[in-house]
């Protein structure tokens, strides 16, 4: 959801977004609703090391969701939502939170759709993908954007 901090993710309050829609001006996005997302996730590493968070999109949608920028875009929690700090680096669709210490995390990512406006979209409606890999358990969420 566009509001969801850690701990509505962590006292099971969060609220699940059913999707973003655009819509058009001229073939191309004009807007999208809402204009920003949150994805969090529980990693678990046992050893130091990497947790990655990769995107796709079917239909082919080749647009990356870039995570919004500031200290809000990409941030790693201890359990008791306080935020960790480790180096953080984007490219294209990928994630990566280097030399995280082993221990239980939840990631928070802030994303934002707006980055899509001036673009013409696929003639269906599109899912994304992302992955989390590089704790115990990976794990993935997905979300679909179409026209309004």
């Amino acid at each position: 959801m566009t509001g969801t901090t850690c701990n509505n993710f962590t006292g099971g309050t969060a609220v699940q977004l059913p999707g973003l829609q655009y819509s058009l001006k001229n073939g191309a996005i004009n807007s999208v609703s809402p204009g920003v997302f949150f994805l969090y996730s529980n990693v678990t590493l046992a050893s130091a090391g990497t947790i990655t968070v990769t995107e796709s999109a079917t239909n082919g949608w080749n647009r990356a969701l870039p995570p919004a920028t500031g200290s809000s875009g990409i941030v790693l929690y201890n359990q008791s939502c306080v935020k960790v700090n480790v180096r953080t680096s984007v490219s294209g669709g990928t994630i990566t939170l280097s030399s995280v210490p082993a221990g239980s995390y939840i990631l928070g990512i802030k994303y934002d759709p707006t980055s899509l406006k001036g673009y013409s979209p696929p003639a269906t409606s599109s899912t994304y993908t992302f992955n989390v890999s590089g704790g115990v358990l990976p794990a993935s969420a997905s979300i679909q954007i179409s026209g309004k």
